[in-house]
């Protein structure tokens, strides 16, 4: 399991949101990737360059590529931008379950108060609950 997971935002354009939509259901885009890289949600957006942002947690660069795949190939997004979280580049420090992936120090890292997270694929990230 990586420690370093490389977090990005992907900014990207679609013709059509409602075929952004249907392509999610269609594809269980939160069920792909396994600890490669985890996708749990786009944000669709107001914005002149842009019209979809998805957030992107992958095991490293090549974990991102296939995300970058699984997003232009299945979702149909062109890929406008892509941004890199600089690393603990997180607020609030340390990660919470929110996040798709917890890495073994951001739990070493876990308040003693907090909820025990365990490390790994977060399964009650936005993508996965019933109200994502």
């Amino acid at each position: 399991m990586g420690q370093n997971r490389v977090r990005a935002w992907v900014f990207g354009r679609v013709k059509s949101i409602d075929m952004l939509r249907e392509r999610y259901k269609e594809n269980q885009i939160n069920e792909l990737g396994d600890d490669r890289f985890v996708i749990v949600r786009a944000d669709i957006v107001d914005h002149s360059e842009y019209n979809v942002i998805t957030p992107v947690d992958a095991e490293d660069d090549a974990g991102l590529e296939e995300a970058e795949s699984v997003i232009t190939e299945q979702l149909g997004v062109q890929i406008v931008s892509i941004v890199k979280v600089v690393e603990d580049g997180h607020i609030p420090w340390p990660p919470h379950a929110a996040h798709g992936f917890i890495t073994e120090r951001e739990v070493e890292a876990l308040p003693i108060e907090q909820i025990p997270i365990k490390a790994g694929r977060q399964h009650a990230s936005p993508g996965t609950n019933k109200w994502g």
